[in-house]
């Protein structure tokens, strides 16, 4: 265990072999470098998570080499000494380095490339700031944790950067910034920060203002790709101006569900937010009836027409519009895992011949709409949805209260839990409920708006 040149010990002057980052170093060296450190059991209280990776690693190799006699353990040492080699591969492009490790490792520890890019980043630091410079990339790093490499990801959208290759993309945001310092200090830190806000944002103890917070728990339950580099950066910007960042947020809520309403395609998505950022850095005045925050007649007319059966048009989004109607209805943030529910059809999709159903929706086509009308839909756990099922509407209502194991009742499912009747009436009546609550919440009025936007061809 011993990796140095020369005899190792703590006033032992030669190079390691083997080196850490600043904050790891001195633990690899008391515990596991010098003589006789991998005999010595560190305080486990304090230990950090690499730490505790470093102690793990270290009592595997003991446990192993002491199970070995000592003429296996000689032909170990000398298997590594004379059989192992490094190879060194050179390319000129930094994301095509980190696809060759990425499959020539494959068996190894990944690569992170945020490992690539400290290196990058921290070359071009001097000598006389280096050990600061270190320091705020390790917090950063210790901060985010297995999200730390996803910040790169939101950094390259909040710069723009067209290449898709991100190493390349952050190297010229950092030259642009003004070096890599500048970097650190003015996109790294701040922005981490801000992302650390966005990913604990349901956390009780984390001290921000309850609107951003709120806004910051509806956006949670939606893949981060479409709004966590527009949040990032709201956060990080305003962050002496609570009120506008919640104002802001509030916009980028409305505008990330209904553009998923809307079943836009990633591409026109991502478009969209681009043109969010630019009013976020610009500092402009929010207006959600102008720029990438209006919704037009023609997108309000096909938000209508995509609500009649969004079920079937997407599954996920119909979820995630029924909690985010949820907590409309509660007038608060519910803290809930979208994962631990379902949509569940009151009126069954396939109701069976003799049901009940069949006689209260004699009308195959208006059983069908009605099947498909939002007012039909309510969120409950998989489970109960796999009891539900085609069951007459006494016994939906019963699973849809819920046993000691169930989540508890959601809002949004307890008018049907609790309704005397389940006619295409009192769904169509459901229907205009949660619509208004759409109109109140989000300003869009779609009653009634049941066709599509009609296509418009351009000529050149």
């Amino acid at each position: 265990m011993v990796l140095a040149d020369g005899l190792a010990s703590p006033l032992h002057s030669g190079k390691f072999r083997i080196e850490l980052s600043a904050r790891e170093q001195e633990f690899l060296e008391n515990y596991i470098q010098v003589r006789g450190a991998c005999t010595v059991v560190p305080p486990e209280d304090t230990l950090a998570e690499a730490e505790e990776r470093l102690l793990a690693v270290r009592d595997y190799f003991m446990r192993e080499v002491s199970s070995l006699n000592e003429a296996d353990r000689r032909s170990l040492a000398d298997y590594l000494c004379g059989q192992c080699h490094f190879v060194v591969v050179l390319t000129r492009d930094i994301d095509r380095a980190h696809r060759l490790f990425t499959v020539l490792n494959e068996r190894g520890r990944a690569l992170q490339r945020n490992d690539i890019l400290k290196v990058e980043i921290l070359k071009g630091v001097p000598q006389q700031g280096m050990e600061a410079a270190n320091e705020k990339w390790e917090t950063a790093a210790a901060l985010l944790g297995p999200h730390f490499e996803t910040l790169f990801s939101h950094i390259f959208t909040i710069y723009g950067r067209e290449d898709a290759k991100i190493i390349a993309g952050v190297r010229r945001t950092i030259r642009d910034v003004g070096g890599a310092e500048t970097f650190l200090n003015d996109v790294l830190a701040p922005l981490s920060k801000a992302y650390d806000t966005v990913l604990r944002a349901t956390d009780v103890n984390l001290n921000i203002d309850a609107e951003v917070r709120r806004y910051l728990v509806y956006l949670g339950r939606l893949p981060e790709g479409d709004w966590a580099p527009a949040a990032i950066l709201t956060l990080s910007q305003y962050a002496d101006d609570p009120r506008r960042a919640a104002q802001l947020l509030k916009e980028i809520d409305r505008l990330v569900h209904l553009m998923r309403v809307l079943c836009l395609g990633t591409g026109k998505r991502i478009r969209r937010m681009s043109a969010v950022l630019q009013i976020i850095k610009s500092g402009e005045p929010i207006d959600p009836q102008r720029g990438p925050f209006a919704i037009s007649r023609d997108e309000m007319r096909n938000i209508g027409y995509h609500l009649r059966s969004m079920y079937r048009r997407d599954a996920q989004v119909c979820k995630q519009l029924l909690l985010r109607l949820n907590d409309e209805l509660t007038r608060s943030a519910t803290v809930l895992d979208p994962r631990d529910y379902s949509v569940e059809h009151v009126l069954p999709q396939r109701p069976g011949a003799s049901s009940e159903w069949r006689r209260w929706f004699a009308d195959a086509e208006e059983r069908e709409a009605c099947t498909d009308s939002l007012g039909n839909l309510v969120a409950v756990s998989q489970k109960q949805n796999d009891r539900a099922r085609n069951q007459e509407f006494d016994r939906k209502q019963e699973i849809y209260r819920g046993s000691v194991n169930d989540p508890p009742v959601l809002p949004i499912t307890r008018d049907a839990a609790e309704a005397a009747t389940w006619r295409a009436e009192d769904i169509r009546a459901r229907e205009a409920k949660l619509l208004g609550l759409m109109r109140d919440m989000w300003g869009i009025d779609v009653q009634g708006m049941s066709q599509p936007a009609p296509v418009r061809s351009v000529v050149a």
